[in-house]
């Protein structure tokens, strides 16, 4: 994807970097419908970010029929920022929790 939006701007070959980019989108569609049926089959928190990955394809057809090709990663950034989001959320919790309560070991004889 960055070589298609580098070539895009800074060479002549647009139609060949357009191309570039549509193989690009197209594979990060194929292997986030694979990865985001794997984490619905897990059970994975936020089930958000793997129904955005598996609805890739389908948004980015009905975004680019509104705007821009660009806008059809959004939902791939929401999803991903959202499991990020409740990934620092977890260990800062694991965090606070193991803070307070650790005390020292004690053995007793």
């Amino acid at each position: 994807m960055t070589v298609s939006v580098v070539g895009e701007y800074f060479t002549p070959w647009t139609d060949q970097m357009f191309l570039v980019g549509i193989a690009a989108a197209l594979v990060i569609a194929r292997s986030g419908i694979a990865l985001g049926t794997l984490l619905l089959r897990r059970g994975f928190r936020p089930r958000t970010t793997a129904v955005l990955l598996v609805l890739f394809l389908p948004l980015m057809l009905a975004i680019t029929t509104v705007t821009s090709l660009g806008n059809a990663l959004l939902p791939l950034a929401w999803g991903w920022a959202l499991a990020s989001r409740a990934a620092v959320r977890g260990e800062r919790r694991a965090w606070l929790d193991a803070g307070p309560r650790t005390e020292p070991v004690v053995r007793r004889t």
